[in-house]
């Protein structure tokens, strides 16, 4: 595991409610949401979840106008609903 994502599991301990809460708040009328709204519902920084985007752990479409300006993502919903459920069980991928 990357040492960024070491660092955020080391600091977000949430408990099954939390965690459950989360999932349950995720928008389902959307499919993917900005990085901003991202980091505001797994409670992180923008710059983790570029992170998390950079090593495959959140999937993410690039929705910028041109490959030579900055990225800018939007985060599939269905990975982060991914990733809270595999903290929710225990799995740390």
């Amino acid at each position: 595991m990357p040492a960024h994502q070491l660092d955020f599991f080391a600091q977000w301990n949430p408990t099954p409610a939390q965690l459950q809460r989360a999932v349950d708040a995720l928008p389902v009328s959307r499919e993917r949401v900005p990085v901003s709204m991202a980091a505001t519902i797994l409670g992180c920084t923008r710059q983790h979840i570029h992170n998390l985007i950079q090593d495959g752990t959140l999937a993410a479409s690039n929705i910028a106008r041109s490959s030579e300006t900055r990225p800018e993502y939007r985060v599939w919903v269905s990975s982060i609903r991914k990733f809270l459920v595999d903290r929710l069980e225990g799995v740390h991928t």
